[in-house]
């Protein structure tokens, strides 16, 4: 089955003479180190083909561990408006559905992070997948919500500035990846900066979702978790119910379980580093519990390896509570979260206005 892969090695060599001398260099030193009696074209095309066919392998949760070929998975074609997505549990590869899918219905993964506006999301798949794609989303152009700007059709002079902001933008982002977390932060922040003061940029277009995920880790390097758990809430309640809008799509649920385990170190062990004051106080457990609870309710949906995780802590959350005789879902209960979700709510919010 792995031979009746395109390796559309033609097309790299045609198209892309750096990929195309990295994939005859590795194969050289392929055919040299292991003592094959293949010749090196061949080496070169099964290198291809693995290149243009893999999946990135991941953790449960979504963190990249390297590459991963599976031939049968690798005939799901591609959509920006998938219905389902890949992901890895252990040794096992998983297609989770994203809606419903009918019978004789064909099943849709993203090649890319969809959430990228056309032009860009057009070029990867041109550049890595040799085709043009002509989905539901695509379709729509540039008039799709991920190339949105506000207002929606800004001026010439705006579209300038737009381009230069993004720019930067980007070049600040690419420096933060090769820079030690220290640098990174401020690298990421000025990036976002830039963006936030054009007044035109949506928080949920790309790059700046990504650029506030990279920050997020970076503070973490650097144990800023207040500034992390901060940035975790506006993507939480602001960027990812608009770039996610499947509850159970799992890069928002594994955000989501982060954000958990966020909140619960800054309230446990970093509550020094809360500002003082009233506005910054809040339940660390009305804050966790809609989203445990959450999780919780789609685990069924999820990985072993994931839906063992929520389950820890689920019940870990719940066991004193209910000890107490605590029932969550009674209305003053209810309502004494609420108070607390206005609290992070205005969090949000503030960091919007400061941070960007």
């Amino acid at each position: 089955m792995f031979l009746s892969l395109r390796s559309h090695l033609d097309e790299i060599t045609k198209s892309n003479q750096e990929q195309y001398e990295r994939i005859m260099l590795s194969a050289k030193a392929e055919k040299e180190y292991s003592g094959s009696e293949l010749d090196v074209e061949t080496i070169a095309e099964y290198l291809a083909r693995i290149e243009v066919n893999s999946f990135t392998f991941t953790t449960a949760f979504g963190d990249p561990l390297g590459l991963c070929i599976q031939p049968f998975a690798c005939y799901m074609n591609h959509s920006c408006e998938p219905n389902a997505v890949v992901g890895f549990d252990g040794g096992l590869i998983t297609v989770k559905a994203l809606r419903e899918i009918k019978s004789d219905e064909q099943v849709f993964i993203s090649y890319i992070d969809n959430t990228y506006p056309f032009e860009v999301r057009q070029k990867q798949l041109a550049e890595r997948y040799f085709f043009t794609c002509k989905c539901s989303k695509c379709a729509q152009g540039t008039t799709a919500r991920e190339d949105q700007f506000i207002p929606s059709n800004p001026s010439p002079e705006e579209v300038e500035t737009l381009k230069e902001a993004e720019k930067q933008a980007r070049e600040l982002l690419t420096a933060a990846r090769s820079s030690k977390a220290e640098s990174a932060v401020k690298q990421l922040k000025s990036a976002m900066k830039v963006l936030h003061d054009t007044k035109l940029w949506p928080i949920t277009r790309q790059p700046y979702p990504e650029i506030r995920s990279e920050l997020m880790v970076s503070l973490l390097e650097i144990k800023d978790f207040w500034s992390a758990f901060r940035h975790g809430l506006v993507r939480y309640l602001f960027v990812d119910p608009v770039l996610y809008p499947h509850e159970w799509h799992p890069t928002r649920t594994n955000h989501e379980f982060v954000f958990s385990q966020l909140v619960m170190t800054i309230t446990r062990e970093q509550s020094s580093k809360i500002p003082n004051g009233s506005k910054y106080k809040f339940d660390p457990v009305s804050a966790i519990y809609p989203i445990l609870t959450k999780l919780n309710k789609y685990q069924k949906y999820e990985t072993p390896g994931v839906a063992r995780s929520i389950k820890v802590e689920y019940d870990a959350l719940m066991a004193p509570v209910k000890k107490l005789g605590y029932n969550p879902s009674t209305p003053s209960v209810s309502e004494a979260m609420s108070s607390a979700w206005k609290v992070l709510n205005n969090i949000a919010e503030e960091t919007l206005e400061t941070d960007g």
